[in-house]
């Protein structure tokens, strides 16, 4: 919405109108005339990033049990913790500074024996 073409009164209104206490609260505190980036680091620093689709997913894919894995066996595997982008460990995507590497990321994928959609691992 900041890179948005909407005059800045509105994308103003349409923030306030979008926040619940006691954020709404927060925001206030800023003034009428505070622009709405400001509203958004505010916002940012006070509550931090809200976790993107790489996250949950990434999340998603260790509450998943293979057919016929034994639990133990799953409560012991690797977690698929691992960046998207140049398969690392230790850090996601979005803060990678590394050369995207679809090998290893391929590679992570088949250690953790898991198939993923096509939309997802290109």
């Amino acid at each position: 919405m900041i890179q948005d073409k909407t005059p800045v009164d509105m994308q103003r209104r349409k923030i306030l109108e979008s926040l619940l206490p006691p954020a709404s609260e927060l925001i206030r505190q800023l003034g009428p005339d505070a622009a709405p980036r400001d509203y958004v680091k505010l916002l940012d620093s006070a509550y931090g990033l809200v976790e993107d689709g790489e996250e949950i997913f990434a999340r998603f894919l260790n509450t998943h049990q293979n057919t016929g894995e034994k639990a133990s066996e799953y409560l012991q595997r690797p977690k698929a913790w691992f960046c998207f982008k140049c398969g690392n460990d230790g850090h996601l995507a979005r803060q990678c500074e590394n050369p995207p590497n679809k090998l290893l990321v391929d590679q992570k994928y088949k250690e953790l024996k898991l198939s993923f959609p096509k939309s997802v691992s290109s």
